[in-house]
């Protein structure tokens, strides 16, 4: 029996959270290269950061960056890391507490990059 594709989208959804987990245990694993570390944190900060890149209020595109941009960079995210990692992230996983100001720092880094988009739009209308 083929899988509907509500099952399916359900069972990715799953796999992706628990992913978002191992990459957050993975940020802090001093063993994974600085590079790799540092765009897991700025991965696991826009998926807990109350504020969007594209904001969900605007209708389709809003859910875009949700649909496409978190899967595709977390997929990179795993592919940057060295598969004996990865291994032993999968075969024990443990609990992982992000530190509080995660969502801060999260919601920071969007909010510059939209002072940083509109700074660039007004300097682009004012010539």
């Amino acid at each position: 029996m083929t899988e509907t594709l509500r099952e399916r989208l359900r069972r990715e959804a799953a796999e992706l959270l628990a992913d978002v987990g191992l990459l957050a245990r993975a940020m802090f694993d001093p063993e994974a290269p600085w590079h790799v570390r540092l765009l897991l944190f700025l991965i696991v900060a826009y998926v807990v950061s109350p504020v969007d890149l594209i904001p969900d209020f605007i209708p389709v595109l809003g859910l875009l960056d949700e649909i496409i941009l978190v899967p595709l960079v977390l997929r990179l995210a795993w592919r940057l890391l060295p598969p004996a990692l990865v291994e032993r992230y999968r075969q024990a996983p443990a609990e992982v507490r992000l530190p509080r100001g995660i969502k801060i720092a999260g919601a920071a880094m969007i909010v510059m990059l939209w002072l940083i988009l509109i700074a660039l739009a007004v300097a682009a209308l004012g010539d």
